[in-house]
């Protein structure tokens, strides 16, 4: 039962993304069970390089919150986000220490891969015909599946569509049916309506096509075995828009993203122009520290303009995440956010991770891309996310490098887990 509490814990987490806070009890469990490990033998647990990585990456995103929360516009609100942070930090304790047990990565993955196929085909089964497994109803212009009634599943589901692909890949190796498995995920994002997803799914494909031809040793041999899978995603997204006249009109209203009206291109963006505007005003007022996490909603009405359309009721983030940043961590917080990336690619150089985990470090890049609009950044919601997919590279690096420990005939325990 204990060699598979770490696989079910995080597949629980990751399933319980469908509730709005579910997902936080797994998550409390790893982050107790970790910090009791860690503190068990602190000085055992800093003799491995994951430990020592994870608190560096860990204080680049944490420390600029704790420092912006000094002078936070509404002290509660920021400490709300800030305090229940650590709990990544306790998961990632947690993880690298299950990251022992053979076979934890590829049960983990290969669940994740079915947990995210279930909610596609549950949503599809919602449009369809009406209702999903669960009774949820339809409602015209998304799909919600067991993610009802929030709108999120387009965006967590093409936020781990490289995860999902790289499973497909793995599978397809013994059996090329499995690739039908991509037609309920591209139709369940595209028919989410989200163009945040939309986006996401494409740095996605791209990203993961472009990965695939980096690591083949014969490109032709790729290319005819991709074929399959190309067409199958072409082709669902195409007929998907083209059967939907919602979907229809809204590419329409997104192509206006290359007009040079401003009209034309805020709704383009959802109306989003206002919320950068406002987003600008308050960074160039509170540049270094920022307003605290959660913030931007209690100042919107101070920085708007009276004709903004959300000048009384406000927005709770920018949806533009280096915006979102800079507003409410600042100059350190966006200093702290390079670093973490800085100090992420050193590491996966220096021990020759980065062809490996690449498909797992897209999601995070997917989940992230500057030039999309976003969910909070710091919101538990999506910083949940974005920490299990975290926590999934560091499960990869712990078997990588004890792989490698034992080709290399050395000790596992010395190079990965110390404690």
């Amino acid at each position: 039962m204990a060699d598979h509490a770490g696989v079910g814990l995080m597949l629980a987490m990751l399933f319980f993304f469908s509730s709005k806070s579910l997902s936080n009890v797994p998550a409390g469990v790893m982050a107790i069970v970790g910090f009791l490990r860690f503190l068990s033998a602190p000085r055992a647990a800093l003799a491995s390089p994951l430990v020592r990585v994870l608190l560096v990456l860990f204080g680049c995103l944490w420390l600029p919150m704790l420092l912006a929360l000094t002078v936070a516009v509404n002290p509660a609100r920021a400490a709300e986000a800030t305090w229940p942070y650590l709990r990544f930090l306790g998961m990632g304790f947690f993880v690298i220490w299950e990251s022992r047990r053979e076979g934890f990565w590829p049960k983990l993955n290969l669940g994740a891969c079915f947990i995210i196929a279930f909610w596609c085909l549950d949503a599809l089964l919602q449009y369809f015909l009406g209702r999903d497994l669960f009774g949820y109803p339809a409602i015209y212009g998304s799909v919600y599946g067991v993610f009802y009634p929030n709108i999120t599943l387009g965006d967590v589901a093409a936020a781990l569509s490289p995860i999902y692909f790289h499973a497909l890949y793995s599978l397809a190796k013994r059996w090329a049916g499995w690739w039908i498995l991509l037609v309920p995920l591209v139709m369940a994002v595209v028919l989410s309506g989200r163009r945040a997803a939309w986006i996401m799914l494409l740095v996605s494909i791209v990203g993961y096509v472009g990965y695939l031809f980096w690591i083949s040793p014969q490109k032709r041999v790729l290319v005819r075995r991709m074929m399959v899978p190309v067409v199958l995603v072409l082709l669902t997204m195409v007929l998907t828009v083209t059967t939907s006249p919602f979907l229809k009109n809204r590419l329409a209203v997104t192509s206006g993203l290359f007009s040079n009206n401003y009209s034309t291109i805020n709704a383009a963006t959802a109306s989003r122009l206002p919320l950068w505007t406002t987003a600008v005003n308050i960074i160039c007022t509170h540049w270094l520290r920022g307003i605290g996490p959660r913030g931007y909603r209690y100042v919107y009405t101070q920085y708007s303009r009276s004709d903004d359309p959300f000048h009384v009721e406000g927005s709770t983030h920018p949806h533009q995440l280096v915006l979102e940043v800079l507003v409410e961590t600042g100059v350190i917080g966006i200093a702290g956010l390079l670093l973490f990336v800085l100090v992420g690619y050193h590491f996966l150089q220096q021990y020759h991770l980065g062809a490996a985990l690449f498909p797992w470090c897209l999601a995070v890049i997917a989940a992230t891309f500057p030039l999309n609009t976003h969910m909070a950044f710091y919101g538990s919601y999506w910083s949940s996310l974005l920490w299990w997919q975290l926590l999934l590279i560091f499960i990869g690096a712990a078997t990588e490098m004890r792989n490698t420990a034992k080709l290399e005939g050395r000790s596992p325990g010395n190079n990965v887990i110390a404690w």
